[in-house]
Order: structure tokens, then sequence, then C-alpha cells
């Protein structure tokens, strides 16, 4: 019987040290996990950070030029909505790892997404002496319906990637190709990415796609991990109907091809410009430099605003107008006071009160909030549409376009 209790009792010992030895080894994979993440991170959000700063700089030096602080804003626009992508990025990781992630389609042109993406990465291509190119060739349709923000993670994740591992005076080449298919509907576009790096082997580019895999060559040490970024590219152009192919040899370069499917139409919308002259806005925000912003881009649509700054401010202005006086409602969600929500559900209800247009006024919510269940949220209050901050001015144009439907002015 002792022999026995001291048997258990050193089973048991060693169970007690396995488990000990087991939990300080996740602990410790969760704490590298951890590291590389923030690593990752770090590198993605610095390049657009990098160009919005260079290029403020870089706009002050050149106030007398207004042609030149031009081209710097348009840079730095795209900089910036590269650099929200990317903090969506990181809030959207868990739920592209459950499957939940959507797509937001709108109609854009192919060669102006092409162009922006020119610029956001020349000056990181630059600063390694490379030569980049981007061309678009053999298109057939340049208007096409897709996520501009979602194909945009995909491409400067690739490009980026091909910059760090090529060397510095190396070659960046960036092309997008249209392959003829029988649809007339739709339109199928090969996105290659070439350089002239340091290559993979075989056993790497099956790893290339799981996050924060480093590439089996010593050299790579020094630039760091391949990161979540190849990870999400993988998922993104999954999500978007489309596959990925990986070409690499050692020591010569890696050329990474991603084919995608668009709808397209015979008429190109984007040379169109929405017009709302005439239209009636209620613009409801409680952050002025928000409501700064978004009063300008509808005064540019044409519309006349009025603005309050809560949802109580908002409902008061919308009964003291006349009877179908506004054609558009748009509010902010986060208010004191009374919020974007129950501001909706109230002015819905007035209809019970006699105001006839209080059912058919479109509503569309503004907010940071754009998961899905927010937009269920928006819907369950009433409204009729819903735009993500920060706010997009083609995006605006065409959700409101949307809303207001077949009233609206369209003019070349």
């Amino acid at each position: 019987m002792r022999e026995n209790y001291h048997d258990r009792r050193g089973w048991n010992r060693r169970e007690a040290l396995k488990r000990q030895r087991e939990v300080y080894r996740a602990k410790r994979e969760a704490e590298l996990v951890k590291q590389r993440f923030l690593s990752t991170i770090s590198h993605d959000m610095r390049t657009p950070l990098n160009a919005i700063l260079g290029m403020t700089r870089m706009a002050a030096a050149n106030l007398e030029d207004p042609d030149r602080v031009r081209q710097c804003l348009d840079k730095m626009e795209c900089s910036e909505e590269l650099l929200a992508g990317l903090v969506n990025n990181i809030l959207e990781l868990s739920r592209m790892e459950k499957g939940n992630l959507t797509l937001k389609y709108e109609n854009a042109s192919i060669k102006k997404f092409m162009n922006s993406l020119d610029d956001m990465m020349r000056p990181e291509a630059a600063a390694m002496n490379q030569e980049m190119t981007v061309s678009c060739k053999d298109l057939h349709h340049d208007i096409a319906e897709f996520d501009p923000l979602r194909l945009n993670q995909v491409m400067t994740n690739l490009i980026s990637n091909a910059i760090k591992f090529t060397p510095r005076g190396g070659k960046i080449q960036v092309e997008v190709t249209e392959e003829a298919i029988s649809r007339a509907d739709r339109a199928r576009f090969r996105f290659v990415v070439s350089d002239t790096g340091i290559g993979m082997s075989e056993e790497c580019i099956k790893k290339l796609f799981c996050a924060f895999e480093r590439e089996c060559d010593g050299r790579l040490e020094a630039c760091g991990s391949v990161g979540i970024g190849m990870a999400m590219v993988e998922k993104l152009v999954k999500l978007m109907d489309g596959r990925i192919e990986v070409q690499s040899v050692p020591g010569k370069g890696t050329s990474v091809t991603v084919i995608l499917e668009f709808r397209v139409t015979e008429v190109e919308k984007q040379d169109l410009k929405l017009n709302f002259c005439g239209k009636h806005f209620l613009l409801i925000e409680d952050n002025e430099l928000n409501l700064e912003i978004a009063r300008e881009f509808l005064l540019e649509m044409g519309a006349e605003v009025d603005t309050a700054r809560n949802g109580a401010e908002g409902v008061a202005c919308f009964l003291k107008s006349a009877e179908f006086y506004y054609d558009l409602i748009l509010t902010d969600i986060h208010m004191p006071v009374m919020d974007g929500y129950e501001a909706a559900r109230t002015i819905r209800s007035l209809k019970t009160r006699g105001r006839k247009d209080a059912a058919a006024v479109p509503v569309i919510a503004m907010t940071s909030d754009g998961y899905d269940e927010d937009i269920a949220a928006s819907k369950r209050a009433g409204m009729t549409g819903h735009l993500v901050k920060p706010l997009n001015f083609t995006v605006m144009q065409q959700e409101i376009g949307t809303v207001l439907s077949k009233k609206v002015r369209i003019s070349i």
C-alpha cells in the first residue's frame, strides 16, 4: 500500500509539472504571437502615416502653387483611406476568422483605382531605390462593381511585401489585364504583382498565407514576418470569389496573381455627376468637425442643408418644417440628449400624429459603426441607408442617389 501511495504521488507530481510546462509554453507562444501582431500592424500603419506627414509638409512648402497643393491633398486622401482600412482590419480580424466579413460593392473605375495605388505605394518603393511600374493593359471595361477598400487591402499588402523582400535597386511591376469571358455583364481581371526579389522555396510558399509565418531563408530575418497581411489577402480574395496564384524562384523573384470577376454595365456611371440641386437635406451631427465635413460634401452636391446638433434638435427641426419639405435626413448615431436610432424612430412615429411625410422621408445613418449588426439596428430603427465614417464622397453620392431613387437628376 505504501509503495502504491508513493507511485501515485510521483505520477501526480509528474503530471502537474507536465501541465505547468504546457501552460508556460502556451503563454509564451501567445506572447510571441502578440509581439508579431504588433510589429506587423506597426509596419502596415506607418506606410500611410508617412505618406500623410510627407504630403502635409510638401503642401505647406508649396502654398503658392495651388496645383501642387491639390496633388498633395489627393495623395493624402488616398493614404487616409488606406489608414482607415487598416484600422478596420484590426477590428475585423476576428470576424474574418469566423467568416462574418461582408463586402460593400460600388461602381468604381479600375484605372482610377490603379492610379491611386501607384500614388500610395510609389514613395515606399522610391525609399528603397526600386523601380516600380503600374499599368493597365487590354481593359475593355473600366467601370466595374467591386469593393475598392477590400481590393486596396489586397493589392497594398502584395505590393508592400514585394518591396520589403526585394533588394535596393530592384524592380516591382504591378499590372492589371482583362480576360475575355462569355458573359456580357461580367469581366475577369488579372491583378499581378511581380518583383525581382529573393524569392521563396516551394515549402515556404505553402506557409505564405499563414499569419505571422516567416520565410525559411535566414535572409528574411531582418525584414520581419510576412505577417497578418498575406493571411488577410487570401481570405479577402476568397470572399470576392476569386483565386490567388503564386510563382517564385529563390534568388530571382516572385509573382503573385489575383484573379477576380466583377459585374460591369454598358453605361460607365463614373463619368456622371449626381446633382441634388433643389433638394433639401437635414443633417444631424453633434461633432462640429464631422458636421462641417458632411455639410460641405452635401453643399458640393448642390443640396440645401439644415443642421441640428442632436436627435432631439433634429426631430424639432423636422416638426417645424412644412410637410415633404425635406427630401432626405442624415443622422449620426451616438449623440447626447437623443441618439440617431431614437431620432429615426420618433420621426417615423409622427405619422400617427398626422405628418404624412414622416414614414416616407429617407433617413440615412452616418456612423463609425459599420458591422452587420449595426446596419441591422439602423434598419430596425426605420432608417433607409447606412454610411460608415470616415465619409467617402463618392460612396456618399451613390448612397444618397440610391435612396432618392428616380427623383435624382443626373447630369454630365
